[in-house]
């Protein structure tokens, strides 16, 4: 009816139903202490991984809305820069006809 046999360095009882059985109660101890050792660091290594991806999120959160502002300063002075060029369209240099030429060409294709 039962059969014993060595199964990692513990003496289980094989039942012939093949259910297992502890051979002995201070194996059973043994295995389930080492087995909540186990998952406690376990949970803590996951808890440290999600902390160290919720910091890398608020990093990348940060970053994101700081080059978003700096995108909009730069749209800002941009248009800022176009109208004083504008305000120079009468003048005699160049550069700024010249700007003002392609710039006239660009809006009348869109």
């Amino acid at each position: 009816m039962f059969k014993e046999s060595s199964h990692n360095d513990h003496n289980w009882l094989l039942h012939e139903n093949m259910s297992y059985s502890f051979n002995d109660h201070g194996d059973k101890k043994e295995k389930l202490e080492k087995n909540r050792e186990a998952a406690l660091r376990c949970r803590q290594k996951k808890k440290k991984w999600i902390k160290e991806l919720e910091d890398c999120l608020d990093v990348t959160e940060r970053k994101n809305k700081e080059l978003v502002e700096q995108v909009n300063q730069l749209k800002d002075e941009s248009i800022y820069l176009r109208n004083l060029l504008l305000t120079h369209g009468n003048c005699d240099c160049a550069i700024v006809q010249n700007y003002l030429c392609q710039t006239s060409k660009r809006l009348a294709e869109i």
